[in-house]
């Protein structure tokens, strides 16, 4: 027994010595170049999956293995690794990072809060709205952490709150301070450097290393210790409301979440120019079925855990005074919004307008003053980046002996930025490209293009299952960089418009409700201890099925008007098809009929 467990501890190794063996016999015994490109997927796909190897570090093996293979050469595939998508992507980090450093997502978490009032179910909505929006903008890794910590510090004052109210006899009211003070100190010393919650961000992060679930009471659960099941069904449900807010509101902005930017990428690579995508056009689609999403998880929640009556009829809700004193003290405890506070939310603020005014299609935007094409969303990323390292930290002064420190320095940013997802990202974009010049993409895409008997709206729907169950199990970001280059070629080839297929399936690859592999928000809820596996999955699976027949129904209404998805564009052409895209060698590939 002791010699199978050794084995298997070194069973990261067996993988990456074992699959490029295994898959040798493709390109040695169907020598072509599409057979190549194969091996070169496969054996990323594996390694992806397996995550045998650090995820970004897979990302890099195009740099040497085109070469080797003679797919394309080393100086063709490098500039894939720091494209405009992947400095977009950077840019809007820096300034998540800038917003982290001085606490200003937690005073807006606070803040609404604070709005919504303490009975149960508004409470909920309370929570799951900072985390929504948060997440549209700033690291899950980040926001879910501190919205958990503030669940639980409240959860434990409203059950402190009902055992109070239960009591027949007197009341020790130095007791009942020191356990409000207690609470007061938890809800304010939130740290992102908790040891449980440093987990990948790259919207994927194995569970919890003890794989056993603490029993509901022990000491390891105080807010399950002498609870009542109605009780323990808040804390389940308030503690994955955080987990789906997150996970929604990744995909209501083009740097939500890598699946977003991953199509962006590719749509440039493949069908440069004006390909129907920008910050402005994403939201249009994106940010209403992310709200529409956000509402329909608080409903089933609320639902499933607390029952019809209290979620409709208000039944057994009732405001708490002290959960609403703790938040009130709590927020009160921040101060007053400083300079660095200030400066970081009109930075932040600046960096939204001018992504959204670049080109709002329905006016002129400013890129209208630089030459067609000069200027990207890119652009304005990296220049309020600049201006986060420029600007002080402090007001100036004429009376201050040194310059006051930036609101971003190098150590902060180096730390934060997860420069794994950047390689990630350039390493989805170096896949697609030689997957394209081999004719791997149009081959299988010719495989695939039997689908054009069905009807594209039932196209896309198999899709957004298939990649909406996959996702649970794999990384996001691997698994939108392995379909969208196949559905850009495929769509080409059934002359369908190439967003009606890769917008859902990019999209779709963000719902992962059902497993704690599947993001770190779920990863993070789970390490609480008082949501099980069973929990997720069966209210995940849920919301899997809803967040499905959401992209659906907006993608076939009024995306479909929007990006007149009804129509075969002029640009949906591959760049330079006839050059880069060889023969396909019909002997070893044979043509699907």
């Amino acid at each position: 027994m002791i010699l199978v467990k050794r084995i298997f501890n070194w069973w990261k190794l067996y993988v990456l010595i074992l699959a490029p063996l295994l898959l040798l016999p493709i390109p040695i015994l169907q020598p072509s170049s599409v057979s190549k490109c194969a091996y070169l997927m496969l054996l990323m796909a594996v390694y992806w999956v397996t995550e045998a190897l650090p995820l970004g570090v897979t990302a890099l093996i195009p740099v040497f293995l085109c070469p080797t293979l003679g797919l394309m050469k080393s100086k063709d595939i490098c500039p894939n690794y720091m494209k405009d998508t992947c400095l977009l992507f950077m840019g809007g980090l820096m300034v998540a990072v800038a917003v982290e450093k001085w606490n200003l997502h937690k005073r807006i978490a606070l803040r609404v809060l604070m709005i919504f009032g303490t009975k149960p179910k508004w409470l909920m909505l309370g929570f799951m709205i900072p985390t929504w929006f948060l997440s549209m903008w700033i690291s899950n890794t980040a926001t879910t952490p501190m919205m958990v910590s503030i669940v639980i510090a409240v959860l434990e004052q409203m059950k402190h709150s009902k055992s109070k109210n239960g009591r027949k006899s007197s009341i020790d009211h130095q007791d009942a301070d020191v356990a409000r003070n207690e609470t007061e100190i938890t809800l304010l010393s939130v740290s992102h450097s908790n040891s449980k919650f440093k987990q990948q961000d790259d919207e994927k992060c194995h569970s919890p290393a003890d794989d056993s679930e603490p029993t509901e009471g022990s000491p390891l659960l105080p807010l399950f210790a002498d609870a009542d099941p109605e009780f323990k069904n808040l804390c389940k449900a308030m503690l994955l409301s955080i987990a789906f807010a997150a996970n929604t509101g990744g995909i209501a902005t083009l740097t939500g979440t890598p699946p977003n930017l991953v199509l962006k990428g590719i749509l440039d690579l493949l069908f440069p120019g004006e390909n129907g995508i920008s910050f402005t056009t994403w939201i249009v689609l994106a940010l209403p079925l992310s709200i529409i999403n956000m509402l329909l998880c608080w409903l089933w929640l609320q639902c499933f855990y607390m029952g019809f009556a209290r979620t409709f009829c208000g039944k057994g809700d009732a405001e708490d005074s002290s959960v609403k004193k703790i938040m009130r003290d709590a927020y009160k405890a921040l101060g007053p919004m400083k300079w660095p506070e200030i400066s970081c939310l009109v930075i932040f603020i600046l960096l939204a307008l001018l992504w959204l005014t670049r080109e709002p299609e329905f006016i002129p935007g400013w890129a209208v003053l630089f030459p067609k094409g000069y200027v990207t969303d890119a652009s304005a990323g990296i220049f309020i980046t600049v201006v986060l390292f420029m600007f002080p930290s402090k007001l100036p002064s004429c009376k201050a002996k040194t310059s006051a420190p930036p609101l971003l320095d190098w150590e902060t940013a180096n730390s934060k930025i997860p420069w794994h997802i950047i390689l990630l990202l350039g390493g989805g974009f170096a896949l697609a490209d030689v997957s394209q010049a081999s004719g791997l993409s149009k081959w299988l895409g010719t495989v695939l293009s039997g689908l054009k008997n069905l009807e594209p709206s039932v196209v896309i729907f198999i899709l957004t299952i298939v990649i909406a169950l996959v996702t649970n199990l794999f990384s996001n970001t691997a698994t939108a960089t392995l379909m969208l280059p196949i559905l850009a070629d495929l769509a080409v080839i059934i002359e369908v418009n190439p967003l009606y297929l890769m917008l859902p399936a990019a999209i779709s690859a963000s719902f992962a409700f059902m497993l704690p592999v599947a993001t770190p928000p779920n990863a993070m809820v789970y390490a609480s201890g008082y949501v099980s596996i069973k929990d997720m999955v069966v209210a995940g699976s849920v919301v899997n099925i809803i967040c499905v027949f959401t992209i659906n129904f907006a993608v076939n209404t009024y995306g479909y008007v929007f990006f007149d998805l009804g129509t075969y564009p002029s640009w949906a052409q591959p760049i330079n098809s006839t050059a880069i895209t060889p023969t396909i060698n019909t002997t070893t590939f044979p043509t699907v009929p």
